[in-house]
């Protein structure tokens, strides 16, 4: 059991004083055949503090209630559970550089993932200065492949806004309800743009049950290579370099979740017992209460 409002609990401290306070004085017997006051027995010493200590225990369960208590249990997950991949594509300018772009390469390997890879839904986000949502997780392949297409260059500003990616892409992921999510993120540069930091993105991300992956489609300088460990460090993926990509399509393959990865926990809320418990030891408290008054006279 935790609590979603641990500092509720300070307030415990109420009861304690309830209890620690003077009780009054209990009244001494005496036997109408004699003059003599007789001290009250142990007993009813006892007895006549109960009221006290079941109105303190009520206190008690009002607090604990108060702070939210929850428990933890694991997501159920159905006979055919789906799993979501979001793909965040660098689609700056320095993505078609070269003899064999990193873009066309990234592009043709993605288009055979649906194909070649059955069973999983898969979302397109492309980036560059800021970032844009193309198509939410589908099992569509030839939707997929004809907004994978027009994925144009040039779109957005210039800059490489990881942060603003992920965070994205983690925001699509967390709208649907599935249980294997995964952030691929293809890229060939530095994160030098946009509001919100990469590994802060990827923390969010993995804390909605998306883990965030890195596919370096090219060398970097070690500083971005940094980030980048430390994106997929936050997010609990992997990076995979350049060098280690040579079959692109195999290694987005391994980056997809395996079906029925558990998504986040659901917390069962567990204040109403302790509201009713309160509630009937305030009463039960208040009875004795009533029924000490009438003895003490």
């Amino acid at each position: 059991m935790s609590f979603q409002q641990p500092w509720a609990l300070l307030l415990l401290a109420l009861p304690l004083l309830t209890l620690l306070r003077r009780t009054p004085d209990v009244p001494v017997l005496s036997a109408p055949w004699s003059w003599q006051e007789r001290p009250t027995p142990w007993t009813a010493r006892l007895l006549w503090r109960v009221p006290g200590w079941v109105t303190a225990l009520a206190v008690a369960a009002f607090v604990v209630a108060s702070a939210s208590p929850v428990r933890e249990e694991p997501r159920p997950i159905p006979p055919e559970a789906s799993v979501s991949v979001m793909v965040a594509l660098d689609v700056s300018g320095s993505m078609t550089d070269g003899s064999n772009p990193p873009l066309e390469r990234a592009t043709q390997a993605l288009e055979s993932l649906l194909d070649r890879s059955p069973g999983f839904r898969v979302g397109l986000v492309t980036f560059a200065g800021t970032a844009l949502t193309r198509l939410p997780p589908t099992q569509d392949e030839t939707l997929f492949s004809v907004v994978l297409r027009n994925a144009q260059v040039g779109l957005s500003d210039e800059g490489t806004a990881l942060g603003t990616a992920i965070g994205l892409a983690g925001q699509r992921l967390a709208a649907g309800e599935a249980f294997g999510r995964a952030i691929i993120l293809l890229t060939d540069g530095m994160s030098n743009t946009g509001a919100l930091d990469p590994t802060t993105a990827a923390s969010l991300a993995a804390e909605s049950g998306a883990a965030v992956h890195a596919v370096l489609l090219r060398d970097i300088p070690s500083e971005g290579e940094a980030i980048l460990e430390e994106v997929v460090r936050a997010g609990g993926g992997r990076l995979v370099r350049s060098d280690e990509a040579d079959d692109l399509l195999s290694t987005l393959r391994e980056l997809v979740p395996p079906r029925g990865t558990p998504g986040p926990p659901v917390y069962v809320a567990l204040w109403m017992p302790f509201l009713l418990g309160g509630t009937v030891l305030l009463g039960l408290g208040e009875t004795l209460r009533f029924w000490k008054g009438r003895v003490g006279r």
